[in-house]
């Protein structure tokens, strides 16, 4: 194998080298600076390393090595050897220390970085994949179901109550109806980019309401607030279903309705990576911290996905009043002491994206699927 030099560094004539720095073509001058730059001894084959003399016929040094650079390779024990006996991938500028090719060390980190960042994104589109075939195809029949049986309940209701009371079917047409609430391309979004967590959001909320849980259903900008009964324990999001207990109203001044939009504008960005990347975690880092208590609640906070749900929400409801105590957002200058006691528990640093190719390449596998 060879490696060629350009004129710039091969001063005085010879143009090709063996990667051991035997001159295979041209002819040495007294004082030829060729092999990585350094001085060819051309009247006896030698090259001056600098610290050390060496034979690139014997590819060899004349001495040892004072320096075992690696003791965890066996190459480096053999003291007399050219850069462990890979000159392609190191040089030794000063006789004693090689060091590697800094463009070849780069190209092959970047190389790398390239192969992992594909080979991630790839295996993240695989699981996402995975967890939207079963969102869909488990999600349809308990949809159809949820609204059949909530219906049933819902006109049940009605008949015992002696027809005063129609909150169960009321509420039963509202979740169907937020399906087409919101401008168009939310209702277009919802039925392509964002399909499977709509799918899971609407079983979640028929099937509250199937059980008598929904208190009320109301929307704004796309969501569709459906409020809970019971009480303290929070909200969550999928799709444009956001499920929230008593506390939460359809109004971009309620500490809770905010947040729980920045996971629908979540939704819209991440499309069929969504469930995968954004409200799985969410779920399972909320259920790990601890419960009832302010440090649980502001662990789960410092947790990345929340974090990207209150930069977005607050960007978004700009006119909006911004709660930093309940909604805190890391080195915002609101709530220091937030920044202080739970920076440990920050996993990214701003807004979390995901790329579009892989919710192009989730859905390419749905379909493969």
């Amino acid at each position: 194998m060879k490696v060629r030099f350009n004129n710039a560094v091969n001063v005085a004539g010879f143009e090709d080298l063996s990667c051991f720095g035997v001159a295979t073509s041209g002819t040495y001058s007294r004082f030829d600076h060729g092999y990585t730059g350094q001085e060819h001894m051309s009247a006896f084959g030698l090259i001056n390393m600098n610290g050390r003399i060496y034979d690139p016929y014997l590819q060899r040094f004349i001495s040892p090595d004072p320096y075992v650079q690696d003791p965890s390779n066996a190459q480096n024990y053999n003291r007399y050897s050219y850069c462990m006996n890979n000159p392609l991938m190191y040089t030794d500028p000063s006789g004693y220390k090689w060091k590697i090719f800094k463009k070849i060390g780069n190209a092959v980190c970047a190389a790398a970085k390239a192969v992992a960042s594909v080979a991630t994104t790839v295996g993240k589109a695989v699981v996402s994949a995975a967890v939207d075939v079963v969102a869909i195809t488990t999600g349809v029949p308990l949809a159809l179901a949820a609204t059949a049986v909530s219906s049933v309940v819902g006109v049940g209701q009605v008949i015992f109550s002696g027809g005063k009371n129609w909150t169960i079917l009321k509420n039963d047409v509202k979740i169907a109806r937020g399906l087409c609430n919101g401008s168009p391309g939310q209702i277009l979004s919802r039925f392509t980019w964002e399909l499977p967590q709509t799918i899971v959001g609407y079983v979640a909320s028929q099937g509250s309401n199937m059980i008598g849980d929904v208190k009320s259903v109301n929307y704004y900008d796309g969501a569709t607030v459906v409020k809970h009964y019971s009480r303290e324990w929070g909200a969550f999001t999928l799709g444009s279903y956001i499920n929230g207990d008593n506390n939460i109203e359809a109004n971009p001044n309620n500490e809770l309705f905010q947040h729980e939009y920045g996971h629908y504008l979540q939704s819209q960005e991440a499309g069929w990576a969504y469930l995968s990347e954004y409200a799985f975690p969410s779920g399972y880092n909320g259920l790990t911290c601890p419960k009832g208590n302010d440090r649980g609640y502001y662990e789960h906070m410092a947790y990345g996905v929340e974090q990207d749900a209150n930069i977005r929400a607050r960007a978004h409801f700009k006119g909006a009043t911004w709660d930093y105590h309940s909604n805190p957002i890391f080195d915002s200058g609101h709530y220091p002491d937030f920044d202080r006691d739970y920076s440990k528990y920050r996993t990214n640093q701003g807004l979390i994206h995901t790329s579009w190719w892989e919710s192009a390449l989730t859905i390419a596998l749905c379909i493969g699927f």
